[in-house]
C-alpha cells in the first residue's frame, strides 16, 4: 500500500486566495519494486 507524508507547512492569505505549501514524501511499491520521491506541493484555493 502507497504511504505519504507531510511536512513543513506554510499557509499563506495573499489578496482572495489561500495558498498551502508543504514537502510530501511518497513510498509505493510495484511489482516487487519500492519506489521513493520527495517533492514540495502547493494548493491554491480561491476564497
Amino acid at each position: 500500500m502507497p504511504s505519504r507524508t507531510s511536512n513543513s507547512a506554510l499557509a499563506g492569505l495573499p489578496a482572495d486566495r489561500a495558498v498551502f505549501v508543504h514537502d510530501a514524501a511518497n513510498e509505493r511499491r510495484m511489482q516487487g519494486e519500492q519506489f521513493f520521491s520527495q517533492d514540495r506541493a502547493a494548493t491554491v484555493f480561491k476564497t
